[in-house]
């Protein structure tokens, strides 16, 4: 059984970017809203590409104006997803 872990990245469409319930940064308005549509596709497509490691598992919840959008569940860590982090993470 894997050992759970939970993070979570808020991006509001402002730009602001909170980690945790803490603010890291911003984003421009424009980048934030490309990476909410972004991530959106992502769900609405059902992209998911599995890492290869079998012991991570990922879930996913995009929160847009107050509705809850889940996807990944038992398909491991999604990469697109991981891109899309990391790019936040770099830009802050």
């Amino acid at each position: 059984m894997p050992n759970g872990c939970h993070e979570v990245y808020e991006l509001n469409s402002n730009g602001e970017v909170l980690y945790n319930i803490v603010a890291k940064g911003n984003l421009s308005s424009s980048k934030a809203k490309e990476l909410i549509q972004a991530a959106f596709n992502l769900y609405k497509n059902n992209t998911c590409t599995r890492f290869d490691a079998t012991d991570v598992f990922e879930n996913y919840e995009l929160n847009i104006d107050g509705k809850v959008y889940e996807f990944g569940k038992n398909q491991g860590g999604c990469k697109e997803m991981q891109n899309i982090v990391s790019f936040i993470k770099k830009s802050i």
